[in-house]
C-alpha cells in the first residue's frame, strides 16, 4: 500500500501589454492525495482540490494601478479518480479509470459577462501500458466523458466527448 499527499501554492506575476500592467491572476492552492494498493492487480484512488483567490485587474479610476477584482473570477475545482491495472503478460497491462470533476461557479452574478457557471463531468476509460524496460514504458488511455455546464437556471450545455492520453515514462529510481 502506498500513500501520497502533496500541496502547492502558486502566485502569478502581472500580465502586461507593452509596459502597461493589465491583469494578475489570483493565487492558487492545490492539495492532492492518493492511495494505491499493488499486488497482482493495482488499485488506485485519489482526490485533488484546487482553490483560487481574487485576481487583480486594471481600473481606470485607480490610474495605472491594478486593484483586486470586485468578485473572484476564478473557479474552484474538485477531482476524484479511481483506477485499476491488470497484467495480461509480463510487459503488458490493461488499465481502467473512473473519474468525477466539479468546477464551482465563480463569484460574479449570472447577469455579468464575467460569470463562469458550475460544471460537472464523469469519465470512464480504458487503455494499456507496455514496459520496454523496467524503467521505460509507454501508456495510452481513451476516456469517454459525460457532463454538463449550467448556463442559466434552465439552460445546460453538454460536455460529452472523448479524451486520449499517450505517455512515455522513464523512471530514474
Amino acid at each position: 500500500i502506498a500513500f501520497m499527499a502533496d500541496g502547492s501554492y502558486t502566485m502569478y506575476m502581472k500580465d502586461k501589454v507593452g509596459d502597461v500592467e493589465v491583469f494578475q491572476a489570483g493565487a492558487a492552492m492545490v492539495i492532492r492525495g492518493s492511495v494505491s494498493y499493488t499486488d497482482v492487480v493495482n488499485f488506485t484512488t485519489g482526490v485533488a482540490v484546487l482553490t483560487r483567490g481574487k485576481g487583480k485587474v486594471q481600473d481606470a479610476s485607480a490610474g495605472s494601478e491594478l486593484v483586486d477584482e470586485a468578485e473572484r473570477s476564478g473557479r474552484n475545482e474538485f477531482l476524484w479518480y479511481g483506477g485499476v491495472g491488470y497484467p495480461v503478460m509480463e510487459k503488458l497491462r490493461v488499465n481502467g479509470r473512473l473519474e468525477y470533476q466539479n468546477f464551482s461557479e465563480n463569484d460574479y452574478g449570472r447577469d455579468t459577462p464575467l460569470y463562469r457557471p458550475k460544471s460537472n463531468y464523469f469519465g470512464i476509460g480504458g487503455g494499456g501500458s507496455y514496459a520496454f524496460t523496467p524503467n521505460f514504458f509507454a501508456s495510452t488511455m481513451v476516456t469517454l466523458y459525460s457532463g454538463k455546464v449550467d448556463i442559466s437556471d434552465n439552460l445546460e450545455t453538454d460536455l460529452s466527448g472523448l479524451g486520449l492520453i499517450f505517455a512515455l515514462t522513464y523512471r530514474v529510481m
